[in-house]
């Protein structure tokens, strides 16, 4: 995850994004909302998604109050904000999993893990470090796979 998050944040420096998405207009006002006005705007915010459209996204609201106002002055700001809070996203996201799926601790430091994709015994795809080797059983398409040690 490192990598990809990393060659992300080069680009957002290199191309200097600018604002032009619709609701960036809307939010950019909201985001002059005070820290003291906030939960009353915020809870009107929710409640008209509830009782307009039917949608329920408090977090929606919150997390658009903090990136657009640290981006309310410059949208390098408010897009590296936001690539944090993506990758903390994705970080908890992938933990929870494995947590979920009770993968131990030496498996995640270690990050080994193979995805086999394909019918059958098609083409593999492996995301190493250290050494190694596949489990030997069959996989569906896109089933995911631990890994064992490879003997020195």
């Amino acid at each position: 995850m490192g990598l990809p998050l990393l060659a992300v944040l080069v680009a957002i420096l290199a191309v200097e994004p600018q604002y032009g998405i619709v609701d960036d207009a809307t939010l950019l006002g909201y985001a002059h909302v005070t820290a003291a006005d906030f939960p009353g705007e915020w809870a009107n915010r929710v409640w008209s998604d509830v009782s307009s459209w039917g949608m329920v996204r408090p977090f929606y609201w919150a997390l658009a109050y903090a990136e657009y106002s640290a981006g309310a002055e410059s949208p390098i700001a408010f897009y590296i904000v936001n690539w944090a809070a993506t990758g903390a996203v994705l970080a908890f996201a992938g933990f929870a999993i494995a947590r979920a799926f009770r993968v131990p601790r030496d498996r995640l430091a270690r990050r080994s893990l193979v995805v086999r994709q394909g019918h059958g015994a098609a083409a593999k795809l492996s995301v190493r470090i250290g050494r190694c080797a596949p489990m030997s059983r069959g996989y569906r398409r896109g089933e995911v796979a631990g890994c064992m040690d490879a003997e020195p």
